[in-house]
C-alpha cells in the first residue's frame, strides 16, 4: 500500500526547517522527521538570493527525508514577507427556486462571489478562507449544506501575494528538485500548530516573531479575520544589541537568549553579567538592566505595530487572547511585554506534534514547518470527506501555482 507523506516546507530568514508526517491506516497524522539549516538567500522573507537558497531548501529536504527515512514528495510551502496582503469580502447568491436546498454548488458558487474583488495586476490570490454563511435572516452558520433558503451569503478573508515573489519561492523549491502542493502564508500555517481551537473560537490574535519578519493572524469565532506580516523581527533586536555593546550578531543572539530580558522592571539592577570574550585585556562586565534597555524598546516597537495593524479590524474588540511563537518571541520577560502592551492575556505557544528529540535549536522556531504538516493534513481529510468541493479548490490552487510558474 502507497505511504500517505505529507511534508512541509519553511523559508525563513534564519534557519529553513523541513519536516515529514504520515498519515496512518486511523487517518491519524504520525510525525516523522524534521530537518534544520541555516537559511541563505532570503532576508526578511523573501528570496534575494536564488542560487544560494535553493542550495539550502535541497539540504533541508535531504536531511529531513535521512530522518525520517522517507521521501517528502509534494510540499506545502511557507511564504511570508511585506508584500503579503489580507482583505475580507462578502457575496451572496439566490438558491434554486425549485427545491431551494443548499449544496455544494450553491456554496461554491457563493464563494466565487466573495472572492471576486478586484486585486491589483501582478497579485495572486493565495488563499480565500471562508468565515460565516448566513441563510436568509439566519447568520453565523458554519456550514449551510442541505439547509433550504432562498438567500446565500457568504463572508471570506482573501490573503494575497506578489506574483513575482510567489514565483521565487516557486522556482527555489522546483530547482531544489522538489515539487510544491500549496504554498500557505506563514502564520495561518503556525496557527495550525500552536493555537488550541478554544483560542480560535473566543478570539485570539497570532505573533509569529521570526527573525526577519513579524507574521499576524487573528482568529475570532473559528474564522480568520485578519493576516498580515511586518518586515521587522528578532534579528533587529539582536542587531540592536551588537551595536549598543560592540558585539559580533552570533555573540549578540546568544547573550539576548540566555541573558537577555524583554522588561527593564523584571530584572535585578543588582546583577551583572560578562560580555562574551572578544580578546581585550579585560572582560567586560554590565548590569543585566542594560541589556534589558536595549532589548525593551526594540520589542515593545514590534507589539506597538502589530497592535497599530489590528485597530482597524472590525473584530479586534473581540481579541481575548494573544499567542506568541516564533525563535523571536523566546526572550524571557517577552509574555510579560505583551501583556503590558495588549492589556490581554499571553502565552508563548509550542507547536503541536512536537519532539524535542528531533529539534536542533528553539522548539518555538519549527512552528511553522510542523504547522504546515497539520494544513496537509487537514486539506487532505476534507478533500476525503466533501471530494467535489474540496477537489475543485485544490484544482484552483493548481491552477494559480501553474500561472504563477508560467509568468
Amino acid at each position: 500500500m502507497m505511504r500517505k507523506i505529507i511534508s512541509g516546507l519553511d523559508i525563513g530568514s534564519h534557519k529553513i526547517c523541513c519536516a515529514i508526517g504520515e498519515i496512518g491506516p486511523d487517518d491519524e497524522l504520525a510525525f516523522l522527521g524534521l530537518s534544520e539549516v541555516p537559511s541563505s538567500g532570503v532576508k526578511n522573507g523573501m528570496i534575494i538570493d536564488p542560487e544560494k537558497a535553493s542550495v539550502q531548501i535541497a539540504a533541508a529536504i535531504s536531511r529531513s527525508e535521512d530522518d525520517a527515512g522517507t521521501r517528502t514528495g509534494p510540499l506545502y510551502v511557507s511564504i511570508t514577507g511585506e508584500h503579503i496582503r489580507g482583505l475580507n469580502s462578502r457575496g451572496a447568491i439566490s438558491i434554486n427556486v425549485i427545491d431551494n436546498e443548499i449544496t455544494n454548488d450553491e456554496m461554491e458558487r457563493a464563494i466565487d462571489l466573495a472572492k471576486a474583488v478586484s486585486i491589483p495586476e501582478q497579485r495572486e490570490r493565495l488563499h480565500v478562507i471562508p468565515q460565516h454563511f448566513a441563510v436568509d435572516d439566519r447568520d453565523g452558520i458554519i456550514d449551510p449544506i442541505g439547509m433550504s433558503g432562498e438567500r446565500l451569503e457568504v463572508g471570506v478573508h482573501i490573503v494575497t501575494a506578489s506574483v513575482a515573489a510567489a514565483g521565487s519561492v516557486l522556482d527555489c523549491v522546483k530547482n531544489a528538485g522538489a515539487n510544491v502542493q500549496e504554498m500557505v502564508f506563514s502564520s495561518i500555517a503556525a496557527s495550525e500548530a500552536v493555537l488550541t481551537q478554544e483560542e480560535k473560537r473566543t478570539g485570539a490574535i497570532l505573533i509569529d516573531i521570526g527573525a526577519g519578519t513579524v507574521d499576524l493572524a487573528l482568529y475570532v469565532e473559528d474564522s480568520v479575520w485578519h493576516t498580515e506580516s511586518l518586515p521587522i523581527g528578532g534579528r533587529n533586536v539582536t542587531a540592536d544589541i551588537a551595536y549598543g555593546l560592540r558585539l559580533p550578531m552570533e555573540a549578540a543572539e546568544e547573550l539576548k537568549i540566555c541573558q537577555g530580558s524583554a522588561q527593564i522592571s523584571r530584572v535585578d539592577p543588582k546583577e551583572k553579567l560578562t560580555l562574551p570574550d572578544l580578546g581585550e585585556f579585560y572582560q567586560r562586565r554590565i548590569s543585566r538592566t542594560v541589556l534589558a534597555a536595549i532589548i525593551e524598546p526594540r520589542m515593545e516597537e514590534i507589539f506597538r505595530m502589530a497592535q497599530s495593524h489590528l485597530s482597524n479590524t472590525p473584530v479586534a474588540d473581540q481579541i481575548e487572547n494573544v499567542v506568541l511563537t516564533g525563535g523571536g518571541a523566546c526572550t524571557r520577560d517577552t509574555e510579560s511585554l505583551a501583556e503590558r502592551i495588549f492589556g490581554l492575556p499571553a502565552r508563548l505557544a509550542k507547536p503541536k506534534l512536537f519532539d524535542e528529540d528531533t529539534c536542533h535549536s528553539s522548539p518555538y522556531g519549527v512552528g511553522v514547518a510542523m504547522g504546515l504538516l497539520l494544513y496537509g493534513f487537514k486539506e487532505r481529510s476534507a478533500e476525503i470527506e466533501n471530494p467535489n468541493f474540496f477537489g475543485r479548490l485544490a484544482r484552483k490552487c493548481e491552477s494559480a501555482i501553474n500561472a504563477i510558474l508560467n509568468i
